[in-house]
């Protein structure tokens, strides 16, 4: 005897269309979003225009909530600085994009949490519009399009100020967030600043004409030799330069993986005028290297060494504020990395204390 077997269908939208929705919603009201959407549902075109309302909705709520302006003041000047040497056309198109999607990132994730992992992910979603709207752009020859060289220069100099700055915005001492979350965004940060700083040093190249004597004579040793920086100072947490000849099959992996993590990070520590340590004249000569590349144009000027149509002077003034806010979040990143590396050192107390008492 044959069994009629009927298999009941769930209806409701596309997978991925629902996971797209919740990805759009600012996260406080996407479960709301989510049930109500789904008890609604009666055909897929109502649903996306449901949905779109929705979405409109909650985000423009959470977005006057959200807004701060001292941090918008700060996006904003990240971005001119950054895409200033594109032009006003192509620096116009960027700010018109940019600023609403940054809007919708802070609506999306209100509360933000104060981490720098968040913060950090902040930036990068401005990047994937911003290289969509460029192509998009060259592809149909706007005159938004902005020079391809400006652009790749700036894209990595705007994401890391962006994520930065937010970071410093969000910072609460009083927080207490597990280390190896800590350790994770901060590094993050980290590795965008000294990615902006790389694009900063290449931007320098481009102050005055192929081929003049001295433009490409410092690029890039300085960011060389901040990372040689970093490694010295490693020896604070016990890691080093050589830290991994330490390992053995009588080691801690825990305790080594959290003093490894440590060493990665970079240290602020207060010392008095004639406590500089090897570490921190590499920062210094690093430092002084990049500000060369930005201010010996000028100079040479006065001396007469280059001719004023020589210097791209709003690259040189892109550059020399770009310079000046790198080296801000320089001090902020660093006692940022430190109160990590505090956290790390506590929790390496934590394991000493555990594996005495056993």
């Amino acid at each position: 005897m044959a069994i009629n077997r009927t298999v009941a269908r769930k209806i409701g939208p596309p997978r991925i269309v629902a996971a797209l929705v919740a990805w759009f919603t600012p996260r406080e009201f996407r479960q709301a979003l989510r049930l109500k959407l789904a008890a609604e549902y009666t055909s897929f075109p109502k649903y996306c225009v449901a949905a779109m309302k929705g979405i409109r909705r909650t985000t423009a709520l959470k977005a006057v909530e959200a807004f701060d302006a001292n941090r918008m003041i700060g996006d904003v000047a990240a971005l001119c600085i950054a895409f200033l040497p594109a032009g006003p056309m192509a620096l116009a198109g960027i700010l018109a994009l940019a600023i609403p999607v940054l809007v919708w990132r802070d609506a999306r994730t209100h509360p933000p949490v104060a981490s720098a992992g968040e913060a950090a992910f902040d930036g990068l979603t401005v990047g994937p519009f911003l290289l969509a709207w460029q192509l998009l752009c060259w592809w149909v020859q706007s005159p938004f399009a902005a020079p391809w060289d400006a652009f790749i220069l700036g894209l990595p100099m705007a994401m890391a100020t962006i994520s930065g700055w937010h970071w410093i915005r969000r910072w609460k001492p009083a927080s207490r967030t597990p280390a190896e979350e800590a350790y994770r965004g901060t590094r993050r940060l980290n590795v965008l600043w000294v990615l902006a700083i790389f694009a900063l040093t290449a931007a320098n190249t481009q102050i005055v004409p192929v081929g003049h004597t001295g433009r490409d004579k410092w690029f890039p040793r300085p960011l060389f030799l901040l990372l040689i920086a970093n490694r010295l100072q490693a020896n604070r947490m016990g890691g080093g330069i050589f830290g991994f000849l330490h390992l053995s099959i009588f080691t801690d992996a825990r305790k080594q993986q959290l003093v490894d993590r440590g060493s990665m990070l970079f240290l602020h520590r207060a010392q008095r005028w004639f406590e500089i340590s090897l570490s921190r004249c590499f920062e210094i000569v690093a430092f002084l290297g990049i500000a060369v590349e930005i201010f010996i144009w000028p100079v040479g000027l006065w001396l007469g060494y280059v001719w004023p149509d020589e210097i791209h002077w709003t690259q040189f003034a892109a550059d020399a504020a770009a310079f000046v806010m790198l080296l801000i979040m320089w001090g902020e990143i660093k006692k940022i990395n430190s109160r990590v590396v505090l956290a790390i050192e506590a929790e390496t107390k934590q394991e000493d204390d555990r594996s005495s008492s056993r």
